[in-house]
């Protein structure tokens, strides 16, 4: 990807050693797609725009174990073109996933598209809201995060193409990198890391108090943004509901009465799928 608008795959099992290349590189598709058509506005839905096949001169080969060999005068290898999609915008980030099930990519189009990493073909698409700077998969979880300039980063479940989390952010975020159990980003001039996994705490856990009054505190001026973060989190941890500040002693109930005069996040915390728990004052009456 680029600013030339175009993301493209490229088949480079002819470059690898002939021992064991089967065996290492998943196969592409022989034949080329003709076209893209039927997409949504986020992709062109004009036919592919091949570029030429990039060769490689083979005049000094490797024998395998770090030696030079001479070519012999053999035809130049060629990396074949599996695929290509123009966007409608500069690609500026593109990862794909370790078994090519996946090619996703974005940038100033504002949105994250989900393609089929054999054959190009568009899976999915999520509306990024900001410039995508970068995106990441994680395949041992099957997960997708990415982030740019925008106020959250976000986590998606492959299995399903939902939203699986939202974190606010302070700043645009520059880079992601994501294991099972830990996300490190850089956003401004701060690395962040959220999880420290091991037997530590995992970004999949329930969150913190100090978590979730960050996330309140930074989104308070963009009220859709928070309740959907929140439900996101009440989906996957109703308990949180119950959660209270270990210093003060105040409940997330009461951070929200306090600091926010919006009744639809309120309601939001009350639904939640647990039971919700009033501490009592001294005058038996509760709180």
């Amino acid at each position: 990807g680029g600013r030339d608008r175009n993301v493209a795959m490229y088949d480079f099992s002819e470059l690898l050693p002939s021992k064991g290349a089967t065996s290492a590189s998943p196969s592409l598709p022989t034949s080329r797609p003709v076209s893209m058509s039927s997409l949504p506005n986020s992709i062109s839905s004009s036919p592919l725009q091949l570029r030429p096949e990039a060769h490689f001169d083979n005049d000094a080969d490797t024998d395998g174990e770090g030696g030079e060999m001479p070519s012999g005068g053999r035809p130049p290898k060629t990396a074949r073109l599996a695929w290509e999609i123009a966007s409608t915008d500069f690609v500026y980030t593109v990862a794909l996933s370790a078994d090519v099930q996946f090619c996703v990519f974005g940038g100033t189009a504002k949105t994250v598209v989900v393609a089929d990493g054999r054959t190009g073909r568009q899976l999915q698409s999520f509306v990024a809201g900001g410039t995508v700077w970068c995106v990441t998969l994680l395949d041992e979880c099957g997960k997708m995060v990415y982030g740019g300039e925008l106020s959250t980063l976000t986590v998606i479940d492959m299995a399903t193409m939902t939203e699986e989390m939202q974190l606010p952010v302070e700043d645009t975020i520059q880079g992601i990198t994501a294991v099972r159990d830990s996300i490190c980003y850089a956003s401004g001039p701060n690395a962040c890391m959220y999880g420290k996994g091991g037997t530590e705490f995992s970004w999949r856990d329930q969150p913190s108090f100090q978590v979730l009054e960050q996330l309140i505190n930074s989104l308070q001026s963009d009220e859709e943004r928070l309740l959907k973060c929140l439900r996101l989190i009440l989906s996957r941890h109703p308990s949180v509901v119950n959660s209270t500040d270990e210093r003060s002693g105040v409940s997330l109930l009461q951070l929200v009465v306090s600091r926010s005069s919006s009744a639809t996040l309120l309601d939001t915390l009350l639904l939640a799928d647990c039971k919700v728990g009033l501490m009592q004052t001294r005058f038996r009456s509760f709180r």
